[in-house]
């Protein structure tokens, strides 16, 4: 799961580095758009998503604000 196709951290990013692994995007994995970092979390660590892209510093933010975690297992 992926935040916007705009999002340069939220999913060009993760795009770049899955092509230079020799995965093209939009012929090898699909994604699904959750729209805000903080969702795509959310969706990873429910199950909802296998995996997911988000800013650098996301995980950091969510975990100071008390909302997620990080010793947790995901």
């Amino acid at each position: 799961m992926v935040v916007d196709p705009l999002s340069f951290g939220g999913w060009q990013m993760g795009w770049y580095e899955l092509h230079l692994q020799g995965l093209f995007p939009d012929r090898d994995v699909q994604f699904s758009f959750a729209g805000k970092h903080d969702a795509v979390v959310y969706a990873v660590e429910s199950g909802e998503a296998d995996v997911g892209s988000v800013r650098s510093d996301t995980l950091e933010r969510m975990a100071q604000e008390g909302l997620i975690k990080l010793s947790k297992n995901v």
